[in-house]
């Protein structure tokens, strides 16, 4: 679905961008992992990957995670990617994990603007960093995880739920 394709997608932007390698464990072990999305293993990175940009789905996703200590000696590090542009809905304050790790509204959180900046950033040591992120995309969907006119259809879908909800409002 749409959710597996986002989480397929962005992973491959954040590997490029911070030289880690994030794996979606939907694909890897067909079900969801408690408040993740992607983990770099040998990095102990993990990322939840959402649209849903409130405070609510920030303490929501701290509470899973440290709810199931199965996954404490796989992640030190716990983040945030919301597939959109977030209003601060935060103050810069760090949350106690139960790991013994510290999640850092400010440090942790990415947002479209924030992944925006990072990628500008890394554009200026990097001038093929747009391409190698293209082909990165492009290798997903040469390789049929990804259908591409699944894609178009459910962003036209999406797009769509998303306009007649600002119309109702």
């Amino acid at each position: 679905d749409i959710n597996i394709i986002c989480e397929e997608v962005f992973g491959q932007i954040l590997n490029r961008l911070f030289e880690i390698n994030l794996i979606a464990i939907s694909l890897e072990i067909n079900r969801n992992f408690p408040a993740v999305d992607l983990i770099d293993y040998d990095n102990k990175i993990a990322y939840q990957v959402t649209t849903q940009g409130t405070k609510e789905k920030i303490n929501h996703t701290i509470e899973v995670f440290s709810r199931h200590t199965e996954i404490f000696d796989k992640v030190d590090e716990l983040n945030i990617l919301f597939l959109k542009k977030v209003d601060k809905l935060y103050e810069n304050e760090d949350v106690d994990l139960h790991n013994g790790k510290k999640f850092s509204y400010e440090n942790n959180i990415l947002d479209f603007s924030k992944l925006i900046k990072e990628i500008e950033k890394k554009s200026q040591t990097d001038e093929n960093i747009f391409v190698k992120i293209y082909r990165d995309i492009s290798m997903l969907y040469d390789s049929g995880r990804l259908n591409y006119s699944s894609i178009v259809q459910k962003t036209n879908h999406f797009n769509l739920d998303s306009s007649q909800n600002y119309a109702i409002h």
